[in-house]
């Protein structure tokens, strides 16, 4: 049961890799007998590696025929980026009354991490960094729930990231920096905090197109 595990995980690991380096880019089919060549494994491990990449917004899957990376549409990233925005508002809001000074050190050395990933044009690490950022500022925030809601979501953020890293992969996107949410979090200045945050998702998923600029306040 143990090695099965395993070699799905090998399989998930293999893909998202390939995905998150844009060796594979969305739109591109595989199959499992394309994976059975590159893995030398069994098919059971493999169509379970790519249901839990499925599951995570990797592939969309069509059974007996093939897995094809996930395309994101300019209304996907929308809806996407409008509900990270509600709960990194939410999560740094909690995080400005239960971080410590500790925490939020930890959380600078990963902007500063993001940030040196962006001056080495890395979009790969750039993704992952910023990640780890949010990630952390969610675990800081002290609820299980929230951090959960948005560990789920990452997969698919990260494809977005590195598409549009990639593309520009020393730019900033305009808006806050990390080390703005950060500084602001030390101040323990909710309402900056919050400012910071909006500045910076909202000018990356281009939400402020239609919605009114008070939409993402803290409520």
């Amino acid at each position: 049961m143990k090695e099965s595990a395993n070699l799905c995980q090998r399989v998930y690991d293999y893909v998202r890799e390939e995905v998150m380096t844009l060796r594979l880019r969305p739109g591109e089919k595989i199959t499992e007998t394309m994976l059975v060549e590159e893995l030398h494994i069994s098919r059971t491990p493999i169509r379970e590696g790519l249901r839990m990449l499925a599951r995570d917004g990797v592939v969309t899957l069509y059974p007996s025929r093939f897995a094809e990376i996930t395309t994101f549409s300019q209304k996907d990233i929308y809806d996407l980026g409008a509900i990270r925005i509600s709960l990194d508002v939410l999560g740094s809001r909690l995080a400005v009354f239960h971080g410590s000074n500790a925490d939020f050190s930890r959380l600078e050395k990963l902007a500063q991490a993001c940030a040196a990933a962006m001056s080495k044009g890395n979009f790969r690490e750039r993704a992952q960094m910023d990640s780890d950022f949010h990630l952390a500022l969610m675990e800081i925030s002290g609820n299980s729930f929230l951090y959960e809601f948005q560990k789920e979501i990452y997969s698919r953020v990260q494809m977005i990231q590195v598409l549009r890293f990639s593309q520009t992969p020393k730019s900033h996107f305009g808006g806050a920096s990390h080390e703005d949410i950060v500084a602001a979090l030390f101040a323990r200045d909710e309402t900056r905090v919050v400012e910071c945050i909006k500045s910076h998702l909202i000018s990356f998923y281009r939400v402020d197109d239609t919605l009114p600029p008070n939409f993402f306040d803290a409520f």
